[in-house]
């Protein structure tokens, strides 16, 4: 039986956004729409973000990359 692998965690919390990333609503008072452009980023991998209660962890249900940047992406987070 083939097992897995978690997801990477990408760490956005010394990140700006607005700068390096940017957050849209999504349907669902949990969800939202992140787009930034670094490489390796996939769906299960986790985003961890700054609230403001301090570190605030997502999981990507869904994410598009752009064909003509790979490493440009928007992706589909919901709160964990």
């Amino acid at each position: 039986m083939k097992r897995r692998h978690p997801g990477k965690i990408h760490n956005y919390t010394r990140q700006i956004q607005g700068c390096h990333y940017f957050l849209s609503p999504a349907e669902g008072s949990h969800k939202i729409y992140m787009t930034a452009d670094r490489d390796g980023v996939n769906c299960q991998d986790c985003i961890l973000l700054k609230d403001e209660a301090g570190t605030a962890q997502y999981h990507i249900e869904a994410i598009e990359h752009y064909g003509d940047s790979p490493t440009l992406w928007t992706a589909l987070l919901v709160r964990r």
